[in-house]
């Protein structure tokens, strides 16, 4: 027979001839059903077919593993309800944990290997007839992934992230373009993001027939963090003429912006520092003490080795934070004559870029 879920259920049929006399009731009888060892057997019941009702009662019923065998009691032998019937025995079951079903796989089928017979009046070798038979089992593919755990920052909104990068390794055991692509659809059993630690989420997988699985994906929330994303690499002036007096040059060109990202769910003021590690010097080792200044709100400020405040704000939300400094802003370079100015040299040196949320 046919089932339409991944569980064997199969059917015995047992035909117990009217007598005319008790003296020709059957002494003993025992109906025994055995499917594939790769199968176990669940339930059994036994029904009237003609009245459809359960007759169960009538026998004692055994099952282990993957037999089944109903002995009919003594006292219904003998009554004249028990004969005259066809009997309707129902097995259902369902495959041994690791066993490999797909080897009765067959045009969408699990084909599994049953027999049946009966056993009259003690006798010990049973009927032969219609004692083998195929039960049927429609088999849609058991989609299967792994988790790929996830790092999040508190009070993220897990169903707006790509829920598809949950999961990974993505396949379905009959490995059938029927049940391909497997998707991932949907996440159940969200944990409260708002609470800092390990969780757990359920992510929903489907096959192209509609069958789903669920994995596990662990889920970690943090606190979220302050980040110096990206500083300039280089800040260049160009070939400049000695000056007769001193003189203020902005920049020819600066590699990279000032970007910084604040993904914490507590916001608050941060300020991003610079100091002077090397002083602008030649490979004679000329140095230009202080010739590198920096310029805010009108005031300009010479670098050393002292920190000074370039830039602070208060993030509204996790979206990265870009300075792009105007002509009159940032980073200059201020030359005064003297013995260390020479022509044709070049000069270079160091800065540092500092994040915090507190003074330094």
């Amino acid at each position: 027979m046919e089932d339409n879920s991944r569980q064997l259920s199969y059917k015995v049929y047992q035909n117990m001839p009217a007598q005319s006399k008790d003296i020709h009731y059957a002494k003993s009888f025992v109906l025994e059903s055995e499917v594939n060892k790769d199968f176990t057997v669940n339930d059994v019941s036994i029904q009237d077919v003609e009245s459809g009702d359960d007759v169960s009662s009538f026998f004692d019923i055994n099952r282990k593993n993957n037999k089944v065998t109903a002995v009919a009691k003594e006292n219904a032998l003998k009554t004249e309800e028990f004969n005259g019937k066809i009997y309707e025995m129902t097995i259902t079951g369902s495959p041994v944990k690791g066993a490999d079903v797909m080897k009765y796989y067959k045009g969408g089928y699990l084909e599994i290997p049953v027999s049946a017979k009966n056993y009259l009046d003690g006798d010990k070798d049973g009927q032969d007839s219609n004692r083998d038979g195929i039960a049927k089992i429609r088999y849609k593919g058991i989609p299967t992934g792994k988790s790929v755990p996830q790092k999040v920052v508190q009070g993220t909104d897990l169903t707006k992230m790509d829920i598809s990068k949950f999961v990974t390794d993505l396949s379905v055991d009959t490995n059938l373009d029927v049940d391909k692509p497997i998707s991932v659809v949907k996440l159940i059993n969200i944990p409260d993001t708002k609470i800092i630690g390990n969780h757990t989420v359920t992510v929903v997988i489907e096959t192209k027939q509609g069958v789903q699985a669920e994995i596990q994906v662990p889920v970690t929330v943090v606190d979220g963090t302050l980040k110096l994303v990206d500083v300039p690499k280089e800040i260049t002036f160009g070939d400049l003429t000695i000056p007769s007096k001193t003189t203020t040059y902005a920049p020819k060109a600066i590699s990279n912006s000032l970007k910084v990202t604040d993904d914490r769910v507590k916001k608050q003021k941060w300020s991003v520092y610079v100091k002077e590690i090397i002083p602008l010097t030649s490979a004679q080792n000329d140095t230009l003490t202080g010739a590198l200044i920096y310029k805010r709100n009108g005031k300009d400020t010479p670098l050393s080795t002292s920190s000074i405040e370039a830039f602070s704000y208060t993030s509204k939300n996790d979206e990265e934070v870009s300075l792009n400094w105007k002509e009159n802003e940032g980073i200059h370079l201020q030359v005064k004559p003297g013995p260390n100015v020479k022509a044709n040299t070049k000069y270079s040196g160091q800065l540092e870029w500092t994040l915090t949320d507190a003074p330094l």
